[in-house]
């Protein structure tokens, strides 16, 4: 989305995004569907702040919600827009274009070729369940830091893939592999989910069969992140698609929320009401006495159980630990 608004504001010349935050999912299983904006600010003439967010029209709606934001600018290299992955990557052995299926550095990450069912089996595993749409890895290969995936799109996604300069579908298949390569690094369990992304730069819209080679990095913050880097290029191994630091990050799963009370609220603030009106006297006056009654909560401490005890107008709810 920031990139086609960037064409159409900055000019059709490509573009690059950077520091990207991703704050938010978006989850579009509401009824009715939010609406999705984007607010692009220009700082110049050839870069632009950027803010994605999402309005529902349900009741109690909380404003505007942000997903993500970054900068966007005007690529200043590739301009002619017919760069390789030999040239803009790591160069391949003996300086030739790579084919398709190989990483771009002559790296390979070894191992046997799976389906790419195998790598959705680990990923609902890890907690990240994905619809078929969003299943575009055909064919994964990993190992030691690495994994290149073959993702394809079918024939029905193809027709509609020209509406975009890359299908949100292969584009988050991109991002797939680099959860392949990270295997290992996430071992310890826990679902991690983008956070962050420092560059991506788009040579050119990617046919119906492309290769995404991830690459895993130090995570430079801290512990509980992934990071890598993924190259994307087409079946003659052209540059696709550039993505540099991107980072994801372990959340909480079910059953690890706090089990003291007291952390389910954001402040404990007793406010003073009105006393409850006497039913007889009418609803302006103060209870007499003798309908006054006292509600005691109580621990297993004692003390609630005595105060209950001192009075014939009480009621003793205790707990126990």
């Amino acid at each position: 989305m920031a990139l086609a608004a960037a064409q159409e504001i900055l000019g059709p010349q490509p573009a690059e995004l950077s520091d990207v935050r991703f704050s938010r999912a978006l989850v579009l299983a509401s009824d009715p569907l939010p609406e999705i904006r984007l607010e692009l600010t220009t700082e110049g003439t050839d870069r632009a702040s950027f803010e994605i967010f999402s309005v529902t029209s349900a009741g109690g709606d909380p404003g505007p919600l942000p997903h993500a934001s970054g900068m966007v600018r005007l690529a200043t290299a590739d301009k002619d827009g017919d760069g390789d992955a030999a040239g803009q990557a790591a160069a391949a052995p003996g300086g030739t274009r790579p084919p398709g299926g190989e990483s771009p550095g002559g790296e390979s990450p070894g191992g046997e070729s799976l389906g790419g069912e195998s790598l959705y089996a680990a990923l609902r595993q890890a907690g990240l369940g994905y619809g078929p749409a969003f299943q575009r890895v055909a064919e994964i290969r990993q190992g030691d830091g690495l994994a290149t995936g073959r993702i394809e799109l079918p024939e029905e996604m193809a027709t509609e893939a020209g509406r975009y300069l890359m299908h949100p579908a292969v584009l988050d298949s991109c991002f797939q592999v680099l959860a392949a390569a990270a295997s290992e690094a996430a071992a310890g369990g826990g679902t991690f989910v983008p956070v962050a992304l420092e560059r991506l730069s788009l040579s050119r819209q990617p046919g119906s069969v492309i290769f995404s080679h991830a690459r895993t990095r130090p995570a430079a913050d801290e512990a509980g992140q992934i990071a890598g880097e993924i190259t994307v290029t087409d079946e003659s191994g052209r540059l696709v698609l550039s993505v540099q630091g991107l980072v994801a990050a372990r959340i909480a799963g079910p059953g690890t929320g706090h089990d003291d009370p007291s952390a389910w609220l954001y402040t404990l603030d007793w406010e003073l009401s009105e006393p409850m009106p006497d039913e007889q006297a009418g609803p302006l006056a103060a209870p007499s006495a003798a309908a006054e009654r006292w509600l005691v909560l109580a621990d297993d401490r004692g003390v609630g159980a005595a105060l209950a005890a001192s009075g014939d107008r009480s009621s003793l709810v205790a707990g126990h630990s």
